[in-house]
């Protein structure tokens, strides 16, 4: 076993093998991966089948495994490698140490977009952590120099030879990094180690000074806030005498302010490497006092924000502070998106929506106690106001703040902090909003009630039982498509209110509630009902998509985003009508929105780590979504799918604008290629031949449809329903066959099926092989094992790809020819019936094996994501479903290259760009550059 694995990127091999000499210099254990050669290319084609980089991917996971740290070597070479992110995240899902040297002249540019950025929070925190106690190189510098002063000359050798690497490389401020663990923990130092130490800081201060160099001021940087980290700590935790205390919290101080002097304003790295430095400790009071000092000049800092898993978000009222919840903390941004601040609390926040008293201070329930608690932004103080168990709350008139409990009573806190219950027996209130005359409540069993307010008594004045309203189906328009309707059960059968989305929503505009419940049935959507002043229903409706957040309008109208669609819409009366989309992005759903600025709406999204202001009183670009699989079809054309189930047609001509074509009422199905007749999809409980122009054909079944596949001729498609039945269709006549699903084990369902004319050949959810007849479904073999596809090749041979990175090869009654290693994550494969190569799909790449005996034909590291061959098995896109540029790359079958299309430009990096920023243009096409 290891002590460190050490991740790098072959261009930085020089500094990489410095470091790790330098690592076993200070007596650790490093497992450094050798680099790609022409010999290591050709011993890995020929032993393994696996190109350079591939040839050692199972050792590799294996000594992450072994390894108690994993130590990222950060560069922009690394930042684009995909070996290197799939082994730092493999080396995140083990739980593994992890820890990154971080180079400080690496542009503001890039860092924005570096792909540690992308981690979540956890992550983030991990990458600040240490590796272990024997990399203290602060300490070890502050020891061996004072041995110097008094030492022998055998000392003097030995502590320069021990020094020498950080003095000959640029890997000072990293060591740095990975000094102060240790320095936290150490024994008390002494007065000759500390008058050295000040020694060193005043000798740095001058270097910077003199050479204001942007390396060398983020090594002055580093070394004072950890010298000065070290003295303050050893005062606090260690040194008995106040005095002393004191004078080492002063020397801190002053170190920082020294150090944060000597930087000019735009030097972001330097910037960056501090604020790793100082999240190096545990303890919170010299961290916040650091930070502290440095928040006193003007940062600008990243963005966008790296961290995830928001539950809810809010804009005050004068649209001043937004203010995101994310469980264990805050985090406070101003109207431009910049940073104000990250507020770690000590007790997590639950998922309510928290709620802006004032620009510096909100509300916000507990998420283990629900307690009622009121935070101050600016003092970060956090006061109790109820010791109820709260489920709804929200501000009201006079400085009151309304709350309901558990049991069912509802009462409010006013401006003293005295608490005073004004009604009881209420049920579970799921949503409240107190007006200066009136108070509406909703509770979970779909019911709204009004009261009147006058002082601490409150009268009713009517009641409505929302589940007596009946609305009509389900309104949900394109920009660029025919109005879809779908038809929607009545309020009353929806399944409970406690399955909503996210909280219900009561929204008073004028005289009149918006009452909002996102429910799921196929899909989520939103029941909408306004009643008037007396509780009466003026427009129900329902909406074809979740809605995440709403606001009141100046004129008396509603808008609100939605999850599916990510559309801001208006809600009058009549119905939803989209009023603007957001513009591309790689956040799927919304957080939040309100007004500001005389009335124009914000809307707040957040997802996959970053935050996006949509709207601060300027009109809303356009989109169509997010796309979710991808179709070759005949004649140079590709199918998307949008997430809202939305049908388009897009040209590889980048000249041709893409077109809609229709829309499949179950957006979580992905389309199949079956044959040049079209590509085929599946909704619900109806299969569907696509084409160019929309849906050509559908057939209906009798349950569920849970898969398709096409056989290795492409003439049919095997549909698997959910009573594990299968349907066979003829494309050609377009005739169905019912066929009795295989013999297999009880419990067992299939997830992969295929045919070769009577062949039937399936895998189950276990992992097993099965071989039957297609005619009456009878079982003729099974195999164990841990196979998740399955296909059939021109020569009749089955091929199956495992979970345990091999793809064997059967004869047609599955006697096993050839079994080849491919990859430690094989995801899915594809036979090709033109050329009768198997494409198996992997983190990596794709991989081409030949069909008759598995051999290496070619890997395709750009093409990583699902993978799908044209009809006539010409080309392949290989698509990521869900990215924010919806990037994909095409592939020549037959020399298995990507190439341009003649004619047109080739872009900068991205196999395909789909863009949906304008009306005219919704989607474009263009291929990558020729691999070579």
């Amino acid at each position: 076993m290891h002590n460190i694995f050490l991740c790098y990127a072959n261009l930085r091999l020089v500094e990489a093998r410095q470091l790790r000499q330098d690592l076993v210099q200070l007596g650790q254990s490093v497992w450094m991966d050798k680099p790609s050669s022409l010999s290591d290319r050709e011993t890995s084609i020929e032993a393994l089948g696996l190109p350079p980089g591939l040839q050692h991917q199972k050792v590799i996971f294996e000594a992450i495994a072994e390894s108690a740290a994993f130590l990222v070597h950060d560069s922009l070479p690394l930042r684009n490698s995909s070996y290197c992110t799939s082994e730092f995240e493999y080396a995140r899902r083990l739980g593994i140490r992890v820890a990154v040297i971080t180079d400080p002249l690496l542009p503001d540019d890039h860092w924005d977009w570096s792909w540690v950025m992308r981690a979540d929070r956890e992550a983030l925190q991990a990458l600040t952590d240490l590796l272990d106690e024997r990399l203290d190189l602060a300490l070890a510098h502050l020891r061996l120099s004072a041995e110097m002063d008094r030492g022998s000359a055998e000392q003097t050798s030995r502590v320069r030879r021990v020094l020498s690497p950080a003095a000959r490389h640029r890997l000072a401020d990293a060591k740095m990094l990975l000094a102060a663990e240790v320095a936290l923990n150490a024994p008390r130092i002494s007065d000759a180690q500390r008058g050295h130490a000040l020694r060193v800081v005043d000798h740095e201060r001058s270097r910077i000074q003199d050479r204001r160099r942007l390396g060398i001021a983020a090594v002055g940087l580093i070394l004072a806030a950890v010298v000065g980290t070290l003295f303050f700590l050893r005062a606090e935790g260690r040194h008995q005498d106040e005095a002393r205390s004191d004078q080492a919290r002063a020397s801190s101080l002053r170190f920082a302010r020294q150090a944060t002097d000597l930087l000019g304003s735009d030097t972001e790295a330097a910037l960056t490497a501090a604020r790793h430095a100082l999240s190096l400790d545990n303890k919170v009071t010299t961290r916040e006092t650091l930070q502290r000092v440095l928040s006193r000049r003007e940062i600008s800092v990243l963005r966008p924000i790296p961290i995830r898993n928001y539950s809810s978000g809010a804009v005050s009222a004068d649209g001043s502070r937004l203010v995101f919840n994310y469980g264990r903390g805050l985090v406070v941004l101003d109207a431009s998106g910049t940073l104000l601040g990250d507020l770690p609390l000590s007790s997590p926040i639950g998922s309510q929506q928290v709620t802006f008293v004032s620009p510096t201070q909100v509300l916000a329930v507990l998420r283990d106690s629900g307690r009622l608690v009121s935070i101050d932004l600016g003092t970060e103080a956090v006061t109790q106001l109820s010791d109820r168990e709260v489920t709804a709350f929200a501000q009201g008139s006079e400085g009151r703040i309304w709350w309901a409990d558990e049991e069912g009573t509802v009462g409010f806190v006013d401006s003293s902090g005295e608490e005073v219950p004004v009604l009881g027996d209420q049920g579970t209130v799921l949503a409240l909003e107190p007006g200066p005359e009136l108070l509406t409540l909703l509770t979970d069993d779909d019911v709204v009630r009004r009261f009147s307010v006058q002082g601490e008594q409150l009268t009713l004045t009517w009641e409505t039982d929302l589940a007596t309203i009946r609305t009509p189906p389900a309104r949900t328009e394109s920009p660029d498509s025919p109005e879809m309707w779908r038809t929607v059960r009545n309020l009353g059968q929806i399944e409970s209110v406690r399955n909503s989305l996210r909280a219900p929503m009561l929204l008073p505009c004028g005289d009149r509630t918006q009452v909002m419940l996102s429910r799921r049935q196929s899909l989520w959507q939103t029941v909408h009902v306004e009643l008037d002043a007396q509780g009466r229903p003026t427009s129900p409706f329902s909406s074809g998509s979740s809605m995440w957040g709403a606001a009141c309008l100046p004129t008396g109208n509603a808008f609100g985003i939605g999850i599916m669609n990510r559309a801001v819409t208006s809600l009058p009366s009549s119905g939803w009508v989209p009023v603007g989309v957001s513009r591309p992005s790689d956040s799927n759903a919304f957080s939040t929105v309100a007004t500001r600025d005389g009335g124009s709406p914000v809307a707040i999204a957040y997802s996959s780590g970053r935050i996006e202001i949509l709207a601060q009183g300027a009109p809303l670009s356009r989109s169509v979504g997010g796309a979710m699989s991808a179709a070759v079809l005949p004649g140079d054309q590709v199918l998307l799918q949008m997430l809202n189930g939305d049908l388009f047609a897009v040209s590889l001509d980048s000249r041709v604008p893409a077109t809609a074509v229709g829309h499949l009422a179950d957006p979580l199905s992905p389309l199949v290629v079956a044959t040049s007749r079209g590509a085929i999809g599946f909704a619900g409980n109806a299969v569907h031949q696509l084409g160019p122009k929309g849906i050509i054909r559908t057939w209906p079944q009798g349950g569920a449809v849970k898969g398709i596949t096409s056989t290795a001729e492409g003439d049919r498609v095997v549909a698997t329903l959910a009573d594990r039945s299968l349907k066979v269709i003829d494309l050609a006549d377009g005739h169905q066959t019912s066929l009795s699903s295989p013999d297999t084990p009880a419990g067992d369902v299939l997830t992969s099926v295929a045919m070769d004319g009577d062949h039937f050949y399936g895998i189950t959810d276990r992992g097993t092989v099965i071989h039957a007849a297609a005619t009456d479904g009878r079982l003729l073999r099974s195999i164990e094992g841990v196979a998740t596809s399955v296909c059939v090749t021109p020569q009749h041979r089955v091929v199956v790809v495992g979970s345990d990175g091999s793809v064997r090869l059967f004869s047609s009654s599955l006697e096993q020819e050839a079994i080849k290693e491919v990859s430690a994550q094989p995801q899915s494969l594809q036979c090709n019936r033109l050329t009768g190569d198997v494409m198996v799909q992997a983190e990596l790449g794709a991989v081409a094996l030949s069909g008759r005996n598995l051999e290496l034909r070619q890997v395709v590291p750009d093409a990583r994501g699902e993978l799908q061959i044209s009809p006539e098995g010409t080309r392949a896109i290989s698509f990521v479903p869900f990215e924010r540029s919806h990037s994909g790359t095409v592939v020549d079958m037959t020399t298995l290259r990507s190439r341009a299309s003649k004619g047109d430009p080739v872009p900068a990096p991205g196999a395909i760009s789909i863009s949906s920023e304008t009306q005219d243009t919704l989607a474009q096409l263009a291929t990558w550059r020729p691999l070579g």
